[in-house]
């Protein structure tokens, strides 16, 4: 594909494995082929062979992250996967949805609006009280990147949401539905990480429809056994929770005082 880079906003993009070269070449890894320097350096994304200095700092946190972020957006229409990575400065690669993304720094505290702007957070109006069980593998379907598992998955939904939010349960079944889950994890400190599951992690997970919003909320019983229900939410108490969602540097370990 054809990079194209503003260097006015510090952005690029780019697909998958010009991705990976541009990290290998911020690294100092080697093994970057010709015709990808060449590419790269026709776009003005590299300077004498190295990346452009308004990149450095966000090729830096992918190098050596602090947190990482995943943001997941499923609907009818089809899955988007943006991932970003947390240091001092932050980088965020956002999907675009055409198997391109784009590549830019932002400043770590800005992650929370970026995660807002990627889910296209909303005003809706607030659905009655009450709760919907769902199970996880309802859950996995409406993420799936089969479009036919997502739509059997969303009339499931429709049918759990029914003899509670009519309008909602309409919505999801005639494919007006976005349900969106951010999840960051890090690595807890003074203990040795051998998988994911020595992560430390905060997810926001929501159902989005133009009748108004619901959030997944889990509670971990017996193995397979997990309690999952979604329950009515505000644009208001989901930017909360985004800001929230972010490690201290406590959490991380971080001496400030030092």
């Amino acid at each position: 594909m054809t990079v194209q880079f503003d260097v006015t906003v510090g952005r690029v993009r780019l697909d998958p494995t010009t991705f990976e070269s541009l990290v290998d070449l911020g690294s100092a890894a080697n093994g970057v082929s010709d015709g990808m320097l060449a590419d790269l350096t026709a776009a003005g994304v590299l300077v004498d062979g190295r990346p452009h200095e308004v990149l450095a700092p966000g090729l830096a946190a992918v190098t050596r992250p602090l947190a990482q972020l995943e943001t997941v957006v499923a609907s009818r229409q089809g899955l988007l996967v943006h991932q970003a990575w947390m240091s001092v400065l932050s980088a965020v690669l956002a999907d675009v949805g055409d198997g391109t993304y784009d590549f830019a720094g932002v400043a770590t505290e800005f992650v929370p609006t970026t995660i807002a702007r990627l889910v296209r957070l909303r005003p809706r109006p607030r659905l009655a009280p009450g709760s919907a069980s769902v199970t996880s593998d309802l859950l996995d379907g409406l993420v799936d990147p089969d479009d036919g598992r997502r739509v059997r998955a969303a009339h499931d939904l429709a049918s759990a949401l029914a003899p509670h939010w009519d309008e909602a349960a309409e919505l999801v079944r005639a494919g007006a539905w976005c349900f969106w889950s951010a999840d960051v994890s890090w690595a807890p400190p003074g203990r040795a990480v051998r998988s994911d599951d020595d992560l430390v992690s905060r997810r926001v997970s929501v159902l989005d429809t133009t009748a108004g919003m619901l959030a997944l909320e889990g509670s971990t019983g017996a193995p397979g056994h997990d309690r999952l229900s979604l329950t009515p939410t505000t644009p208001t108490d989901v930017w909360y929770l985004l800001s929230s969602i972010l490690p201290s540097d406590a959490d991380l370990g971080i001496d400030t005082e030092g």
